[in-house]
């Protein structure tokens, strides 16, 4: 047979039936093998109307995989495993799209929208979020990322801050959500009994975060919420948390706690 450019070659009559013989590269001696086993045993590679595509039969173990074109409309790349489930990257002129059996999760639109069509995103590793570094910054930025969210409740104590006690009732549960550093907090907590409270200050212990120590003092922050007081009528308390220690203290006279009293609570501050 006379040596001729691939060129120049008649074309091939398809569909291929895989029994076709190439010529390929074994162990450095040149040997033919039929395309059927280029592709792989057990699995037929067949030349449609609209593309390649393999046997839409999964394995009974193990993992394949499946490209195959549609009516020209895209291609597929499905992952067979002993399931008998296909994952599966569907893409046309306007989105790449997500399947997962039968049922699509995720695309990118034409205007190159994510959606999610069903489940979550879900970092798999801590730290990592959405990361807004395309947005210019303000002057003393010191990140960009948005890596956290949880809410939840947490059980709180009052303590005078020179001597005494302060029990709450079974109403002693405040609620937090926390948005990336920011950490804010909700509730209503009532006493139930109190013993000789003294001091300047009563403090609302533990917040489920710590708050930021951020030099030299940016961590802090104050504010004010509402108690409702057998003795002191309706007052609002200044409200002082400090960078570093999981308490917040409120400036009223702990004396005038008494059985009865509510704290009506709301404020926010910044985590570490």
């Amino acid at each position: 047979m006379s040596n001729s450019k691939i060129s120049a070659l008649t074309s091939a009559t398809t569909p291929l039936a895989g029994t076709e013989v190439v010529p390929i590269v074994q162990s450095g001696a040149t040997v033919k093998a039929t395309i059927a086993n280029i592709v792989g045993a057990g699995t037929s590679l067949v030349w449609g109307t609209s593309g390649w595509f393999t046997s839409r039969t999964a394995p009974s173990s193990g993992v394949g995989v499946e490209v195959f074109s549609s009516g020209g409309n895209g291609q597929i790349l499905a992952f067979n495993r002993s399931t008998v489930a296909y994952t599966s990257l569907i893409y046309d002129a306007n989105y790449h799209q997500w399947n997962i059996s039968g049922v699509v999760s995720a695309y990118i639109d034409s205007s190159k929208n994510l959606n999610i069509a069903s489940g979550n995103i879900i970092p798999t590793t801590a730290a990592k979020g959405i990361n807004f570094t395309a947005n210019t910054p303000a002057a003393g930025k010191t990140s960009q990322l948005l890596n956290w969210y949880e809410e939840g409740t947490f059980v709180a104590t009052l303590t005078p801050n020179t001597s005494g006690s302060i029990t709450l009732s079974s109403n002693n549960t405040l609620s937090y959500t926390r948005m990336g550093r920011v950490v804010v907090v909700n509730g209503l907590i009532d006493v139930a009994s109190v013993s000789l409270p003294v001091g300047t200050y009563v403090l609302i212990t533990t917040l489920p975060f710590t708050p930021a120590t951020i030099s030299p003092n940016a961590g802090r922050s104050g504010g004010a919420f509402g108690v409702l007081s057998t003795t002191a009528g309706n007052i609002t308390p200044g409200l002082l948390i400090n960078g570093g220690l999981a308490t917040t203290y409120i400036a009223m006279n702990a004396s005038t706690v008494q059985t009865g009293t509510s704290f009506y609570v709301q404020f926010t501050y910044i985590t570490a």
